[in-house]
């Protein structure tokens, strides 16, 4: 894919001027991180029988292994959640000005469908 960026004529040809993609590419770029998005979404979901598999996987032992399949668990389900989240934010802001990073930081809920 090749993306395309269109530089404004603030006749200038200062390189500080705001840098856009076309809307094709855009959407292109905004398409393929909402994919990403829930395709980690999905793949949270499956780590519940992952680590159930891991345990029986153990037989007899996964008395012994419970603590650290549970750790595993956890740490997954936090990276993949946060990953999720971070390609839907990108989503959400592709080809926007600005993001108000006020709001990211006290945590309101930022609406990502770009409506």
């Amino acid at each position: 894919m090749t993306v395309r960026v269109v530089i404004p004529n603030d006749g200038t040809g200062s390189p500080s001027a705001p840098l856009r993609l076309t809307s094709q590419a855009a959407a292109t770029v905004k398409k393929r991180f909402e994919h990403a998005s829930q395709d980690l979404t999905g793949h949270l979901n499956g780590m519940a029988g992952l680590s159930g598999a891991i345990s029986e996987g153990a037989g007899e032992l996964s008395g012994d292994i419970e603590a650290d399949v549970l750790a595993f668990l956890q740490s997954w389900t936090s990276a993949f959640d946060v990953l999720s989240t971070s390609t839907a934010l990108i989503a959400g802001n592709t080809n926007n000005l600005a993001v108000d990073l006020d709001a990211l930081d006290r945590g309101s809920t930022i609406d990502l469908s770009g409506s």
